[in-house]
């Protein structure tokens, strides 16, 4: 078997979309989001729900930065999402400041890439974050790994 078909005959067996947000979910330090061509929420995992200050998934769909953020991080977030769908090319590990509170010093290194439909047009964004404070604290005994 080939390893197209290898992995299709697998995801197939898996059950699609929802296997998927639940495996999203399980990631518990990493925010993970869908966006459409106007930045509105199409999907959001737990940790992006805590992070948006939502029960669940349901309150952040159809919802933009600009619903749960300060302007100016909204901001910024909003305007790398526009440059990816109107470049094409994706953001990898960009330090960014945290989606919290004005003020706040926290910084998240995450990646946007750009999501295109069966005819190759953009028309949205995914993308995964984490907390480099989070990252920073990883023990010493990971050695060159943390």
């Amino acid at each position: 078997m080939k390893a197209r078909q290898f992995k299709h005959a697998f995801l197939k067996r898996l059950g699609g979309i929802e296997t998927f947000e639940q495996l999203m979910d399980l990631l518990p330090d990493v925010a993970f989001y869908v966006k459409d061509s106007q930045s509105r929420f199409v999907m959001s995992n737990r940790r992006h729900n805590e992070i948006c200050h939502a029960a669940s998934e349901l309150q952040v769909i159809g919802k933009t930065d600009y619903d749960f953020f300060p302007r100016d991080r909204a901001d910024l977030y909003v305007a790398r999402d526009r440059q990816i769908m109107r470049t094409g090319i994706p953001t990898i590990n960009v330090v960014s400041p945290a989606p919290e509170e004005e003020g706040s010093n926290r910084l998240i290194i995450g990646s946007k890439f750009p999501l295109k439909d069966r005819q190759g047009t953009i028309i949205g964004v995914a993308g995964i974050h984490r907390s480099v404070d989070e990252t920073r604290a990883a023990p010493q005994s990971y050695g060159p790994f943390s």
